[in-house]
């Protein structure tokens, strides 16, 4: 009986150690977490950056990592032949509020691999000034804003976060 359980045993210890490097990758590799930052970035930053992971034909510009310690805030820019994105990354704040939407009238919003995208315009009060389309999203702790140069369709910005 005792040979019996060894192989049991071995085939236990494996499936476990499969398990957990499988969990780690997972939490580690989860969409949107591969962003290239340049080293003395990634030092300073306290969240984990994100960007969506698929084919989305909008190409990261990699000299445009700028990072404002004194705001904790990261910013880079990803562009296609149509429009330019400019991407602002924050720790999440303690007091967000993703399903009261904060106060955001979104003209959309869907699901993607990162989390509920909603795309909405921002405004000043005076003088009346609309910046565009901006698209604001939650990942895990991290507070993604994606600002458009022009007004994008919902196809483009679902495209763009990598949405079905």
């Amino acid at each position: 009986m005792l040979k019996k359980l060894k192989p049991n045993i071995r085939k236990l210890v494996l499936v476990t150690i499969i398990c957990l490097v499988g969990l780690g990758l997972f939490f580690t590799l989860r969409p949107g977490s591969l962003l290239p930052l340049p080293a003395d970035i990634a030092k300073q930053i306290n969240f984990k950056p994100v960007y969506p992971q698929c084919q989305n034909n909008f190409t990261l510009d990699t000299s445009s990592f700028k990072y404002q310690e004194s705001e904790g805030v990261l910013t880079f820019s990803t562009s296609n032949p149509a429009a330019k994105l400019t991407i602002t990354e924050q720790k999440t704040p303690a007091n967000w509020l993703d399903n009261a939407n904060n106060g955001l009238h979104p003209l959309t919003q869907f699901k993607s691999p990162l989390g509920l995208v909603s795309v909405t315009t921002f405004t000043s009060e005076k003088p009346l000034v609309i910046f565009g389309q901006t698209a604001v999203v939650n990942d895990h702790g991290t507070l993604m804003f994606a600002r458009s140069t022009v007004d994008l369709n919902n196809d483009s910005w679902k495209a763009f976060f990598c949405a079905k």
